[in-house]
């Protein structure tokens, strides 16, 4: 299991621009993921994202980050076997989804970003 940690989430400025812009992205349901490769920085860091304009009220923003970061910390550490760089999860739709919809959809999209 992927251990999200102080050190493998993603946090500053500079770094989730320049996954925005320079990265690539990978769209499944209601999840897209921005994943930039860095072969020279070893460890892969992660970002989530639930916009306000989508979902208005903090509850439910706040709900479906944790049913993301529940989803991507119970994926196998085989699945993140070889994968560096930095990566942004953001929620795309405007209606609260179940989590077994959630994790199927981010494995979809991370298998195209991973793999």
């Amino acid at each position: 299991m992927f251990a999200l940690n102080k050190s493998s989430i993603l946090k500053k400025r500079r770094d989730i621009a320049l996954v925005f812009k320079e990265g690539s992205s990978f769209s499944s349901g209601p999840v897209k993921v921005f994943y930039l490769s860095e072969p020279a920085n070893p460890a892969l860091k992660v970002g989530f994202s639930v916009p306000k304009k989508l979902i208005p009220l903090a509850v439910k923003r706040n709900l479906i980050k944790r049913r993301i970061k529940e989803q991507f910390r119970q994926l196998p550490e085989s699945f993140f076997v070889n994968s560096f760089g930095k990566m942004f999860v953001v929620y795309t739709k405007n209606s609260v989804y179940k989590s077994d919809l959630i994790s199927l959809s981010l494995i979809k999209a991370l298998t195209k970003a991973l793999h």
